[in-house]
Order: C-alpha cells, then structure tokens, then sequence
C-alpha cells in the first residue's frame, strides 16, 4: 500500500531508472489533470456509474458540513476545490470543479496514518488520499493509472486497488481557515 508519506519516491535507483522515473512522473501529472474530470465525466455518462467505485457524483452546489477546507498545491482540474466533510455514511473527501457535478468519496478506512480515501473506476485511475488524524496538517493524494494497480482485499475482505510500486503523491492538501 501506499506510504503516507509524500516524500515516497519510486523504488528505483540509478541514472537510467532516473530517466524512467521523471518520465513516469510527467505521465503522471499529466494523468492527474484530468483524473478527476474523468471520474466525474464517467459518473455522469452513465447515470449512478456501475463502474465507479468509492465514491459518486454530487450536484454542483452541494452543501455538507465541511471538516477541513484545503488548498491544493500540485496536480488538480483548473479551480477544483477540496474538502473533509461530514455526510450521512461518516467523513468523505468532497472535490467540487467549479460549475460541476463534485465527486464525493466516501469509501475510506481509519489506521495510524490517518483516514484514507480512495475512488476508482474499472478502467482508468484510482485516487486515493490519506486525511492525518490532526487535522491541521496538510493531506496528500495520489493519482494511481489503471496499469499501476491491481484489485486485492484488503483485511477486511474489501478490493481496493494495490498500487504496485511506491509513487509520490501528486497534490498537497494545506488545510486553510478554521478546522473542525
């Protein structure tokens, strides 16, 4: 599973793995930049999305008792704004492009890290990002394509998506204003 930590680097070492190592990171960034436009895109192409797991889509303007308001520092879709809300089924990470459907993720897990959140679809990328237990410190998340994970259940007996190799995480969620 993925570390926590954003200073996680691929485990790869020397100069011509260097070269595959910057250039998976371009590809990532890139995959990142429409990720959440693409999961949101699926959700609204196919209704309640059968293929969208971990979370759903939300009407634009939707309203939850937010947590933590963030400010994302990396890789995100022009002006989307993250958030830890509070909804019916427990904490959720709410992203809201702004005008659109948000995306709602709502499947997560508590451990020593913090909680973690992760949404995919059966043929693109997963995200997942780990919210720390203090909320006053900075979440991060990752942008995972399809090729570099695999489904496995996890302790629970619930599949979730197993990256294969460690990545760094590609946004930095600052926290800004009060926290609940």
């Amino acid at each position: 599973m993925l570390a926590a930590l954003a200073h996680c680097r691929c485990l790869q070492t020397g100069s011509a793995r260097a070269k595959e190592d910057k250039k998976m990171r371009v590809n990532m960034k890139r995959a990142a930049l429409f990720s959440t436009l693409a999961l949101i895109t699926l959700g609204v192409a196919s209704g309640c999305s059968p293929s969208m797991h971990g979370g759903r889509t939300v009407e634009a303007g939707y309203v939850p008792k937010t947590l933590v308001t963030y400010v994302a520092d990396g890789d995100t879709a022009g002006g989307t704004k993250f958030f830890l809300v509070q909804d019916s089924h427990g904490p959720a990470i709410y992203e809201a492009p702004p005008g659109q459907e948000g995306l709602l993720i709502e499947a997560g897990w508590r451990d020593g890290n913090g909680d973690h959140f992760m949404a995919w679809t059966d043929v693109g990328f997963a995200e997942y990002i780990v919210v720390p237990l203090d909320h006053r410190a900075p979440a991060y998340r990752w942008i995972i394509p399809r090729s570099l994970y695999k489904l496995e259940k996890d302790r629970t007996g619930i599949a979730r998506p197993k990256p294969q190799i460690d990545l760094e995480a590609n946004t930095r969620l600052t926290p800004k204003g009060p926290v609940q």
